[in-house]
C-alpha cells in the first residue's frame, strides 16, 4: 500500500500568506481612514477659521488677549514696587507669584466688562473697530455663559457693573490644572456676504478660556548688601588728575578721598604734607559731572589753561551737590617732588560753572586771567573762626571768596545766584603770622583799608611783615570790629567790586562784609548763635557727606580674588593688594597691568576695584563703576587734540552685573551696608506669556 510523505510547514506557510493579506488590507483601511480624518480635520479647521473670521470672534479674541496683555503689566510693576524688606530667600518667589496674580486678576475684573455693552437686556460684545461693525445688523456677539454658568437675563443686566460678581477666576473641575480661569461663552449670529450681497444667516458659538499666569517678569529679588561705594560713578582714594585737552564726562557721583581723614567732625588730618596740592587737579583739561554728587575731601583746583569744571546735575538738595575743602582757581607747586604738576606760568582762560549747591570747608578762590566762576545754584563757605574754633582749631580755614584776578571785571567774574552763605573772614598771606581781615569777600587791592588810619577812630597798628595793619579799633580787635572798620576806611579809596555778582541782601549771609559790582558794601550780617544754628544745618550734612566712603576700609584685603569677563564682555576686575590676581590670561582684556599701574585702553562695561595707579590716555567709554585706592590720571599722549573719556554710571546695569555675579563680590565690601534687597534682572529665560493665555475651545455651529 502507498502512503504520499506529508510536508510538513504547509499550513503554517498557508496561515503567514493569509494574515499577511488581512494586515495589509487592514493596514490601507487604516490609513485611508486616518487620512479621511485628517482632512476631516482640516476641512473642520477651514471652516472655523473661515466663521471666526466671519463671525467677528477671531477679532473678540485680539480684545481679550491685549486685555490680558495689560493685566501681565499691571501684575509685573506690582511687583516691581513690592516691599521686600520682611521676605525671605525661601519665600521671595512665592510672595512675588501672589502679589503677581493678585493684580492680575484684578485688572481683569475691573476692565473686562470693558468690552460688552448692554442692549435691550442682552449682553454683547463691543464691536467697535471690527471689520463689519458699521454695517447694520451684520453680526451680534452675546456672552451667553461665563464659568459654564448661563446668564440669567430674567432678573435683568442693566448696566455693565452687574457683571462684575460673575467676573470671577475659578478651578477647572474637569481639567488636572492648578491655573484658575475665567470661562467666557460667545455666541455669534452672522450673516455670510457673497460679494455686496448678503448670501446665509449663520449662528456659531466659542468658548474663551482666560488663564491666571504664574510670576514670570523680567525681574527677580536678591537679598545682597548695597554699598555706597559701588553706587558712584568713579572712587578715587588719592588723587584725580586730569591733563591739557582731556574731557573726562561722568554721569553719576564722583568720591575723591585724597587720603584725607576727618576726626569726630570737628578737625582734620591730611596724612599727606598739608601743602601739597591734592583731591582734584584740572590741569587744562575738562571735568564734566551730570546726574551725580561731586566730593572732594581736599581740594579741587584749576592750575593751567582753558580748563573747565561743570556739575550740571540736577539732583540739587541733599541729593546733589559739590562738597570739597578748596574749591578755586590757582596754581600750586608739589613739595614732595619739588616739580610743578601742571602749574602754568601763565594761569587764564579757565572756568567753573555748576547747577548745584556748593559747600566749602575752607575758601572759594579766583586767581588768573579770563577766569569765570559761576555758581547758579548757590555758594556755602560753612567754616567759621569767629569766636569759636572748635570746628577745626585752624583760623587758616575759615571760609572765605578770595579774589586776586587782576583783570576783575575786565575778563574775569564772579557769579553766585540763589543764596551765598559765607562762615569766614579772609587772611593775608603775611610773614610769619597771617593778618585776619574783615572781609568776607576779598578782592586783591581792597586790603589797602586796613593801612588807613580813619578820623575820629582810636586805631592801633601792628606791624605784619612787610604791612604795618590795622590791630583793634577802639580796642576792639574782633573781626566784626574790623568789618566795620573796612566800610568806614573804604569811603577813601575805589574799592575793587566789578565783575562781582551775587545774590540780593536778604540771601547772603556773612560774619565780614562783602562787594558786589555796584559798589555795594554789605556788612556783616551774622552773630554767634547764627553761626551755630548754620553749623547745624549745613555742616552736618557735610560730613554726612565727605565721610560716607573710606575706600581703606570699605574694601577687604583679606579675601582672594578671582577676575573674569562674562559671557556677555563684561569686565569684573578686582585686585587688592596689588597684584594678587590681574587679568593678563583673559583674552581682549580692555585692561593693561605692569606693575603698580592699570591702563583702560578701550571701551568696556563692567566693575574695576583696585589698590593700583589707573591710567587713561585714549578716548574711550565705560559703563558701570571705577573703584582705586589709588590714583587716576587722565592724561592726552597728544595734547593737540581733544581726547573723551565717558564713565557711566547705570544703576540698573550695575545691579543686573552684581546680582547674576554675587560669588565674586561677596566679601569684597566691609562695614554697615547702605541697604540689604537689591531688585536684579532674572537669568532665566523669558517667554511673552501673554501669547498664550486666551484659549478657545466647544467651537459649535448652532
Amino acid at each position: 500500500m502507498l502512503y504520499m510523505k506529508k510536508k510538513k510547514g504547509a499550513s503554517l506557510a498557508y496561515v503567514i500568506v493569509v494574515l499577511a493579506i488581512i494586515a495589509t488590507i487592514g493596514t490601507a483601511i487604516v490609513s485611508l481612514s486616518l487620512a479621511n480624518y485628517k482632512a476631516i480635520i482640516v476641512d473642520s479647521k477651514k471652516t472655523q477659521n473661515l466663521y471666526m473670521s466671519e463671525s467677528g470672534l477671531d477679532e473678540a479674541k485680539v480684545k481679550i488677549n491685549n486685555l490680558t496683555s495689560k493685566a501681565v503689566e499691571a501684575g509685573n510693576d506690582a511687583v516691581t514696587k513690592s516691599s521686600i524688606e520682611n521676605l525671605t530667600s525661601e519665600n521671595i518667589e512665592s510672595t512675588q507669584n501672589e502679589i503677581f496674580k493678585k493684580e492680575y486678576k484684578k485688572y481683569i475684573h475691573n476692565n473686562l466688562k470693558s468690552l460688552f455693552k448692554i442692549k435691550e437686556g442682552h449682553v454683547l460684545f463691543n464691536t467697535k473697530g471690527f471689520k463689519y461693525e458699521k454695517e447694520d445688523n451684520y453680526y451680534d456677539i452675546e456672552l451667553v455663559f461665563i464659568n459654564n454658568n448661563k446668564l440669567d437675563l430674567d432678573n435683568g443686566i442693566n448696566q455693565l457693573s452687574d457683571l462684575d460678581k460673575n467676573f470671577i477666576f475659578v478651578l477647572p473641575k474637569n481639567k488636572k490644572s492648578d491655573k484658575e480661569i475665567l470661562s467666557l461663552r460667545l455666541n455669534s449670529k452672522f450673516n455670510v456676504k457673497d460679494g455686496n450681497e448678503i448670501k446665509n444667516y449663520k449662528d456659531v458659538s466659542l468658548t474663551f478660556e482666560i488663564e491666571v499666569p504664574d510670576y514670570n517678569g523680567a525681574y527677580y529679588t536678591e537679598k545682597i548688601p548695597v554699598y555706597n561705594i559701588w553706587q558712584q560713578g568713579l572712587v578715587v582714594g588719592e588723587n584725580l588728575n586730569i591733563n591739557q585737552n582731556s574731557n573726562l564726562n561722568i554721569n553719576g557721583s564722583v568720591y575723591v578721598s585724597a587720603n584725607y581723614n576727618f576726626e569726630d567732625n570737628k578737625s582734620y588730618k591730611n596724612e599727606s604734607q598739608n601743602k601739597n596740592a591734592s583731591g582734584i587737579i584740572i590741569s587744562g583739561g575738562d571735568l564734566s559731572i551730570d546726574n551725580g554728587t561731586l566730593v572732594s575731601k581736599q581740594d579741587i583746583i584749576l592750575n593751567g589753561e582753558n580748563g573747565e569744571l561743570k556739575v550740571l546735575s540736577s539732583l540739587g538738595g541733599n541729593n546733589g551737590g559739590v562738597y570739597t575743602h578748596n574749591l578755586g582757581i590757582y596754581s600750586f607747586e608739589d613739595l614732595n617732588s619739588n616739580k610743578v604738576f601742571g602749574n602754568s606760568k601763565n594761569l587764564k582762560g579757565n572756568k567753573i560753572e555748576t547747577k548745584v549747591p556748593v559747600y566749602t570747608m575752607n575758601d572759594l578762590i579766583m586767581n588768573g586771567l579770563n577766569s569765570i566762576i559761576k555758581l547758579q545754584d548757590g555758594f556755602y563757605g560753612i567754616n567759621s573762626n569767629s569766636g569759636d574754633k572748635t570746628l577745626t582749631g585752624e583760623k587758616q580755614n575759615s571760609s572765605a571768596i578770595i579774589i586776586n584776578s587782576k583783570d576783575l571785571g575786565n575778563g574775569s567774574s564772579l557769579d553766585i545766584k540763589n543764596k551765598a552763605v559765607i562762615m569766614g573772614s579772609a587772611y593775608i598771606n603775611t610773614l610769619g603770622e597771617s593778618y585776619q581781615t574783615g572781609e568776607s569777600l576779598a578782592v586783591k587791592g581792597n586790603y589797602i583799608a586796613y593801612t588807613y588810619a580813619v578820623k575820629d577812630k582810636n586805631v592801633e597798628f601792628k606791624y605784619y611783615n612787610p604791612l604795618q595793619l590795622v590791630e583793634s579799633i577802639n580796642g576792639d580787635s574782633s573781626l566784626d570790629a574790623k568789618a566795620r572798620y573796612f566800610k568806614e576806611a573804604s569811603k577813601s579809596f575805589n574799592i575793587k567790586s566789578s565783575g562781582i555778582k551775587l545774590p540780593n541782601a536778604d540771601n547772603v549771609i556773612s560774619v565780614g562784609v562783602t562787594v558786589d559790582g555796584n559798589n555795594d558794601i554789605k556788612g556783616n550780617n551774622l552773630v554767634l548763635d547764627d553761626i551755630k544754628k548754620i553749623r547745624e544745618k549745613y555742616v552736618d550734612n557735610y560730613f554726612k557727606k565727605v565721610n560716607s566712603i573710606n575706600t581703606e576700609t570699605t574694601i577687604s584685603r583679606e579675601k582672594k580674588y578671582t577676575n573674569k569677563i562674562t559671557k556677555d564682555n563684561d569686565l569684573i576686575y578686582i585686585d587688592i593688594n596689588n597684584g594678587a590676581n590681574v587679568l593678563k590670561n583673559i583674552e581682549n582684556s580692555p585692561l593693561k597691568i605692569k606693575d603698580k599701574l592699570i591702563t583702560i585702553n578701550k571701551s568696556c562695561n563692567g566693575i574695576i576695584i583696585t589698590d593700583k595707579d589707573i591710567k587713561i590716555d585714549s578716548s574711550i567709554d565705560f559703563k558701570g563703576t571705577i573703584i582705586t585706592t589709588g590714583n587716576l590720571n587722565v592724561l592726552n599722549k597728544d595734547t593737540a587734540k581733544k581726547q573723551n573719556i565717558s564713565i557711566t554710571y547705570d544703576e540698573e546695569y550695575l545691579k543686573q552685573l552684581i546680582g547674576s555675579n554675587y560669588e565674586y563680590f561677596k566679601g569684597v565690601f566691609t562695614g554697615n551696608p547702605d541697604s540689604t534687597y537689591l531688585l536684579v534682572k532674572s537669568e532665566k529665560d523669558i517667554n511673552d506669556i501673554t501669547l498664550d493665555l486666551v484659549k478657545t475651545s466647544n467651537w459649535e455651529v448652532n
